[in-house]
């Protein structure tokens, strides 16, 4: 079984379901399951059951929750739970160690730092409790995430990252793609593909932007809580004209998305391991990062050579240096293609079924 917390167009959930597609792929029967339904979830890789059909508001809605997974996991015996998200994992490593389920393994997908102080403290107590029976990180930097854990727990934790599925480079030539999605046939375009929200910073782009030189403009692709204060923002900084708000782009349209522009920047506060950076070295795309730990582990080579720059979060002024400098030739496609080459599917489904054999 892969439990994940809810249905959401976003990494996590988006990536539980291709690890459910890909464990069926190798041979094991599969259940994928939501605790509730958020928000669709276009062209998901898995078929998954939904626990309950909205966003749980009363402690009745949670009890719903946990007496339906526990007859979920009763039904079904799984030999193994694999849990994304903080809830999903609480909640689904203590219901089925009481269920009898043998193997509890919990992926950590975001910072344990960014948990609320009560999901922390119930996420440690599960660890001590014995509940989670092993760790995934999605990248090294979050299994610091572990360092509240028993050192028994701390030593199972491997890394496994996450990996591309089925993901092709688009067929269309950078005029056709810019004109599918009403994008200036000009000038120099910088891409963000993710939600509108705190964790990606958007607006420290939108900064950016209005100290970049005239034939840079700004491409987000996503919606969320922040739309108005970038729009506002926009309009105070005089750059509403070179920001191309696109609003959430169906799955099947991002590599067309990632043809159009010719940079990509994500200034996130936080990851844990990004698949729209992924995405964008897949594309071929040099890529301006946030200088977090789990971003320079997925841009840069233990040698030191980068698919792009890695910039502080609090200096506009170099984003915009680094959103309209030119590419760097030849070298730098090759430094995106080998990074590229380390975040496979194959090479995902290869650790995550030696994980399965491993006890």
């Amino acid at each position: 079984m892969v439990l994940t917390t809810m249905t959401h167009a976003s990494g996590a959930p988006i990536a539980a379901l291709r690890l459910a597609a890909g464990l069926e792929a190798s041979g094991h029967e599969v259940k994928a399951v939501f605790l509730y339904h958020r928000e669709p979830m276009n062209g998901a890789d898995y078929p998954a059951q939904k626990l309950l059909g909205h966003v749980p508001r009363t402690p009745a809605d949670m009890l719903r929750i946990i007496v339906r997974l526990w007859r979920c996991l009763r039904a079904h015996r799984p030999d193994v739970i694999i849990m994304f998200l903080p809830l999903a994992s609480v909640v689904g490593a203590n219901v089925a160690r009481l269920a009898g389920i043998r193997r509890r393994i919990m992926s950590f997908r975001v910072p344990r730092d960014t948990y609320s102080p009560v999901m922390r403290a119930a996420d440690r107590l599960s660890a001590w409790l014995g509940s989670y029976t092993d760790v995934v990180g999605v990248s090294r930097a979050m299994l610091a995430g572990c360092a509240a854990y028993p050192r028994w727990l701390r030593d199972r934790a491997v890394v496994i990252h996450n990996g591309l599925k089925d993901w092709p480079r688009s067929t269309l030539d950078k005029g056709a793609a810019r004109a599918l999605f009403g994008l200036p046939t000009d000038g120099r375009l910088v891409g963000a593909l993710g939600r509108l929200e705190e964790q990606k910073n958007p607006e420290l782009l939108v900064e950016a932007l209005a100290q970049c030189p005239a034939h840079v403009h700004l491409v987000l692709a996503g919606s969320g809580s922040l739309h108005d204060r970038v729009v506002a923002l926009a309009d105070s900084l005089g750059v509403q004209d070179r920001l191309h708000l696109l609003g959430d782009v169906p799955r099947d349209k991002v590599p067309h998305l990632l043809a159009a522009i010719d940079l990509f920047a994500q200034p996130s506060r936080f990851e844990g391991q990004s698949n729209a950076l992924l995405e964008a070295l897949h594309a071929g795309l040099p890529c301006l990062v946030s200088d977090i730990a789990e971003q320079v582990e997925t841009l840069v080579g233990d040698d030191g050579r980068a698919a792009g720059q890695v910039l502080p979060l609090d200096d506009p002024a170099a984003w915009a240096r680094a959103m309209a400098e030119e590419g760097q030739g030849a070298d730098l496609d090759a430094i995106i293609a080998e990074r590229a080459a380390l975040f496979t599917f194959a090479a995902m489904m290869r650790s995550y079924n030696a994980l399965l054999r491993a006890r």
